[in-house]
């Protein structure tokens, strides 16, 4: 699994962004699993109430300059007694990453700016057992210079 990603969900799962709204981030690294409630590039039946961080492609601005942007599609799904409960951790994970700049994350890179897509998390409907799902679009830009891309 990227670093990247693992990044996103050690940032959101800092005290002072979306713990308190149910992001369980765990302390246990698998393949596809951060821990708790978050899962990478996966989202399986179960827990119902859980989050699952998908990359997509993201661009190089410059290829000179040594920043990538990196976006990250991000689900979470909601149990059927509770539906708010999944719009507020997505609204959360949204103020936590909209603005935000300057940040060193945990792969040793530095967050240059983040931001989202939307205004608001986005409800995607129900799925089969009736859990409420929402989606957001988060992107990145970070640091990653090398021999031939230093930073600008």
């Amino acid at each position: 699994m990227s670093l990247p990603s693992r990044d996103l969900c050690a940032l959101l799962a800092d005290e002072e962004t979306v713990v308190a709204a149910g992001f369980d981030y765990g302390s246990d690294y698998e393949e596809d699993r951060v821990g708790g409630n978050v899962f990478l590039d996966r989202h399986p039946d179960d827990p119902d109430f859980s989050v699952a961080v998908y990359s997509l492609p993201g661009s190089v601005d410059d290829v000179a300059w040594g920043y990538d942007r990196l976006v990250w599609q991000i689900y979470v799904r909601g149990t059927p007694e509770d539906p708010e409960r999944a719009y507020d951790l997505a609204a959360a994970i949204r103020v936590a990453c909209q603005g935000l700049h300057s940040v060193r994350l945990s792969s040793g890179a530095t967050l240059v700016r983040g931001w989202v897509w939307e205004g608001q998390a986005t409800s995607i409907g129900h799925d089969d057992r009736g859990r409420p799902e929402y989606t957001l679009h988060v992107e990145f830009e970070i640091t990653a210079a090398t021999d031939l891309r230093p930073l600008g």
